[in-house]
């Protein structure tokens, strides 16, 4: 895997995309529209690579970290696309050992036409696993039809400054234990899970954009849901919890409707749509969102490669 020289890189990218985005199914503006949106970024010299081998070359950018994220891999010959792939994620696979990442991901574009749908199929003899995911919307006047179902005794809405953050914590985690695709320590996925509740809370008192609901009883707080508005006017759901000794008493139903509420109330001006994304194998999730009036627009799955593993 060689580094690319970024004048090379871009001079060759825009004949070696229309090679392949055009039998992909790209029309001539979205083909364009992905050349320019590349040549005009600002995109650091050290993601751009040349991956050479015997059936042609591949033009990649690579994001490297702990994480190595690959946000394409071009072929320069259509008709050897899937060895030119192959090889080059083999050779990605091999640096990122030598360079103690932890995990190679790709996300797969499901929606047609799609840059890399075609080759997600040979990812899993890679050493891949694939984790479907989905985006799903919900127009503004869902929340119209929507009514809040009655909180059990003992628990209503609490401030979420309140509380235990460690607690919080715990639960939030255990109860996206089934929902998390990489195998990671319980401490591990707490300290993540710590640090974006944190940040949240952090911002909650300057940031009128967010939506918070929490529902706790006299000793803890068991569920929340936080929403955010986007610059685009998205009313993004993008988290959601129940502890898993308060599951089945409709308190997941109550914090989303409520926060879709919360949302609509200061946003609903500028607002497009509701819009959340989830696992597609987690069927009960998947269900109340459904109910709830949410569609799927967006298929996407997480190609993930453990290095560990």
């Amino acid at each position: 895997m060689l580094r690319d020289d970024p004048a090379k890189h871009y001079e060759e990218l825009p004949s070696m995309v229309r090679g392949v985005f055009h039998p992909l199914g790209f029309s001539r503006e979205e083909i364009e529209s992905f050349i320019q949106g590349e040549v005009n970024a600002e995109v650091d010299p050290a993601e751009l690579f040349r991956l050479e081998s015997e059936f042609g070359t591949g033009l990649a950018r690579i994001k490297r970290g702990s994480t190595w994220e690959i946000s394409y891999i071009i072929p320069s010959d259509w008709d050897e696309r899937y060895r030119i792939v192959e090889s080059a994620v083999r050779s990605v696979v091999s640096d990122a050992q030598h360079a103690s990442a932890t995990e190679i991901l790709i996300v797969i574009k499901e929606n047609p036409p799609s840059h890399n749908a075609y080759f997600a199929g040979m990812l899993p003899l890679l050493g891949f696993k694939l984790t479907p995911r989905a985006g799903l919307a919900a127009p503004l006047g869902a929340i119209d039809l929507l009514s809040l179902p009655e909180l059990p005794d003992k628990i209503r809405e609490v401030d979420p400054q309140e509380g235990d953050l460690e607690e919080m914590v715990k639960w939030y985690s255990d109860s996206l234990l089934s929902h998390r695709s990489r195998p990671i320590s319980d401490e591990d996925r707490r300290e993540g899970d710590r640090e974006m509740l944190e940040g949240f809370l952090r911002s909650l008192k300057d940031d009128s954009s967010q939506a918070w609901v929490v529902l706790g009883d006299d000793d803890q707080n068991v569920a929340l849901a936080i929403g955010t508005c986007s610059n685009g006017g998205d009313l993004t759901l993008s988290q959601i919890g129940v502890a898993s000794t308060h599951r089945g008493m409709g308190l997941g139903e109550y914090v989303i409707i409520r926060c879709m509420q919360k949302l609509a109330e200061r946003h609903g001006d500028r607002g497009r749509q509701f819009w959340l994304r989830t696992g597609r194998t987690w069927e009960p999730a998947f269900s109340l969102y459904q109910r709830l009036g949410f569609r799927c627009l967006d298929f996407y799955s997480y190609a993930q490669h453990f290095i560990d593993e």
